[in-house]
């Protein structure tokens, strides 16, 4: 019984300087994104990208290996679809 009241007045000090000394962080304090705008977030990032490639694509040094890679593909779809 003393050692669970020696315990407790142990801890007491740590506690009191955790609740009223401790402050929180602003990202604590931040409102927690919900799931519409992480989807709006990765739909952002990934629009972006779309139009990063769109440009590399345009540049002919990338766009004619990306012509011979589209046309490799396109010869494997017909090759499965004749399967």
């Amino acid at each position: 019984m003393v050692a669970a009241a020696s315990a407790a007045l142990d801890q007491a000090p740590a506690v009191l300087l955790f609740i009223f000394y401790i402050q929180p962080d602003a990202s604590d304090l931040a409102p927690h994104r919900t799931k519409l705008d992480q989807l709006m977030g990765a739909r952002d990032t990934i629009y972006d990208n779309l139009r990063d490639l769109r440009f590399e694509y345009l540049d002919t040094a990338v766009g004619t290996g990306l012509d011979a890679l589209k046309e490799r593909l396109f010869r494997l779809v017909r090759l499965n679809r004749s399967l």
